[in-house]
């Protein structure tokens, strides 16, 4: 992630994203774990709350349409 380029938003605008897409992860904990990584950052980033929110409501299933969090890091 060290050589990423930085983006203006978050996340994009048109992403829809829904529990049935994709296949599910073989390791859900690293997922978890990032989505509380970036809950954490939210308090010195309020602009990524929404987007946080979002990925968020999949940590229990979380499938492969749901890795759009490495995108949030940029």
């Amino acid at each position: 992630m060290m050589g990423c380029k930085p983006t203006s938003t978050p996340m994009d605008p048109n992403l829809k994203l829904s529990a049935e897409s994709g296949e599910l992860l073989f390791d859900p904990f690293r997922y978890q774990r990032l989505v509380g990584r970036l809950i954490y950052l939210t308090n010195t980033r309020p602009d990524l709350t929404f987007v946080v929110n979002v990925v968020s409501q999949f940590i229990h299933l979380p499938r492969t349409a749901h890795l759009d969090v490495h995108h949030i890091l940029r």
